[in-house]
């Protein structure tokens, strides 16, 4: 798994005026503020498969993705996956077998028609990787900080000016 960690400092009172805010509010400004961050790295990694060169169609540039991991995102922290991910394909009919597995009305997921995403970015024992979502990250990373910390900021505004107009 890949993944990168940075320290940003001078947000002393950015986080001072966070913590003034109810949990919700608080979940809210993290949210967008953070979808913002991961949009930057999605377009990078597009321009990234572009200039690879590594695709013949655009199927595979629409098809990279930004999704929340719900799971991850709590207590205060927001998780952004991006990448390209399982589609769903259906749900569960009722026939002897699927009842048996006790998965009648499930849904399943399967991969999506642009599997070969992995390969591109990872390589084959045939095919050397041309790797479009790992460089991403790195090469827009202040750019990224830089985009989460004005929405961060420009939330906590309209946070503010919410709270003005409706608890006067």
């Amino acid at each position: 798994m890949f993944s990168v960690t940075t320290k940003v400092l001078g947000l002393r009172e950015l986080g001072q005026n966070f913590a003034k805010f109810n949990s919700d509010m608080q979940t809210k400004v993290l949210r967008v503020s953070g979808r913002k961050g991961a949009e930057v790295i999605k377009q990078q990694a597009k321009l990234n498969v572009i200039r690879n060169r590594s695709v013949k169609s655009g199927a595979m540039i629409e098809a990279i993705d930004i999704r929340r991991a719900k799971r991850q995102s709590v207590g205060g922290f927001e998780w952004w996956m991006i990448g390209v991910f399982k589609v769903r394909g259906g749900v569960y009919v009722k026939n002897r077998a699927n009842v048996r597995a006790g998965r009648v009305g499930k849904e399943y997921f399967v991969d999506p028609p642009e599997f070969y995403w992995k390969f591109v970015e990872f390589g084959t024992v045939r095919m050397s990787a041309k790797p479009f979502l790992r460089p991403s990250v790195l090469q827009v990373r202040g750019q990224t900080i830089d985009v989460v910390k004005d929405e961060l900021g420009n939330g906590i505004v309209r946070s503010t000016r919410y709270l003005a107009k409706h608890f006067k």
